[in-house]
């Protein structure tokens, strides 16, 4: 059985694991702190997958999260788009967790700066007098 020897931060504030003495793979903070490591621990070799597809799933959920701050996306496209750059079950995990559910779009906290100030000013349609206009009274 492996034994992890090693935990160290990386700069993009993930745990990097080493496991007899070789790195092996990086894990987020949420997911380290419930599996309980701790140095010198022995793992299984199902355990050291578990959380490797652990981590994986909820790195594709932050990259959804990343994506959708930038602009909405339909649940299939987020999908694709996902799955450029993680497996199949951590997109479709990702496209659940972000806010899709049967197709319709759930409103969902976005990080972006722009948001939080109550988001960027929308042009009014075309055709479609501004609000306050005397064409709307």
């Amino acid at each position: 059985m492996p034994r992890l020897t090693q935990i160290k931060e990386t700069k993009k504030g993930r745990l990097a694991l080493f496991l007899d003495g070789e790195f092996a793979f990086s894990l987020d903070e949420d997911t380290f702190a419930a599996a309980a490591l701790h140095q010198d621990d022995e793992l299984e070799d199902w355990q050291i997958e578990e959380l490797r597809k652990k981590s994986e799933t909820r790195r594709a959920l932050d990259k959804a999260m990343d994506y959708l701050s930038l602009r909405d996306h339909a649940a299939g496209e987020l999908y694709q788009k996902l799955c450029r750059k993680f497996d199949t079950h951590s997109a479709a995990y990702a496209v659940a967790r972000a806010g899709f559910r049967a197709g319709h779009p759930v409103p969902i906290p976005v990080r972006h700066e722009a948001s939080a100030r109550g988001g960027f000013p929308r042009a009014p349609a075309r055709g479609v007098p501004a609000a306050g206009s005397a064409a709307s009274a």
